[in-house]
Formats: C-alpha cells, structure tokens, sequence
C-alpha cells in the first residue's frame, strides 16, 4: 500500500489478515516472489507476522477465520459479524503443498501448466 490510510484497517475493517500486494508466494510470503528478491507481506492488523514464514496461506488464512468467528462467538456479541474470506490460490504463483497434490481428487490430473497445482 502506498500510504498508510490505504491499508483494511484504517478502511473500515477492524481486523486484516493477509497480503497489500498480490503476487506474493503462498508459502514465503513474498512479494514479488523469492526468485526475483521481494520483500515480506503478511500482516495481522498492521504488523507483519513474520512467525508464518513456511505455512501455506490458504492454511493460515482458514485457522485465522476460525479464531474470528470463534472469538466472537465468545464474545457473546449479538451484532452479526462480517468476515471476508479471498483466498490467494487462483493467483500467481500458482503453489500447492506436495501432499494436496497427491490427493485421490488429483491422481488423474496432468500437472502440464499447473494444472494439479492450480486444483
């Protein structure tokens, strides 16, 4: 983001979990990607959360819904909660952790252009 009151958190949301940028690996996190020398992009509220450095996203991003719905179940709150949920993985670099790969669902799957990766 090029200034600071362009980031979710001072948009309206009162939580962020994910990437400013697009393009950032899935698993480094980096934008651009690691090959070319990017730099981190992962960031809870507006503090990089550089302790996920390895995770999938799309892995991160799931526990972290979950605690927010948790939490507010918790809370007790009566208000009805947003959450908006976008997943990376339709996005370049198409990554897929090795073992989503070798599912039954993909066994049939020719990987020519990502496509196991991409499923």
């Amino acid at each position: 983001m090029y200034t600071n009151s362009s980031i979710p958190t001072r948009r309206g949301f009162d939580h962020w979990y994910g990437l400013y940028q697009g393009g950032a690996t899935h698993f480094s996190h980096l934008f651009p990607s690691l090959e070319r020398g990017g730099i981190f992009d992962l960031h809870d509220d507006e503090v990089a959360d550089r302790t996920s450095s390895g995770v999938y996203s799309a892995e991160l991003y799931g526990i972290r819904a979950v605690q927010y719905i948790l939490d507010h179940a918790a809370d007790a709150d009566p208000r009805p909660i947003f959450l908006y949920f976008a997943l990376q993985n339709p996005h370049e670099p198409l990554e897929s952790p090795p073992e989503y790969m070798m599912r039954d669902a993909c066994a049939n799957i020719d990987n020519t252009g990502d496509r196991r990766t991409f499923w």
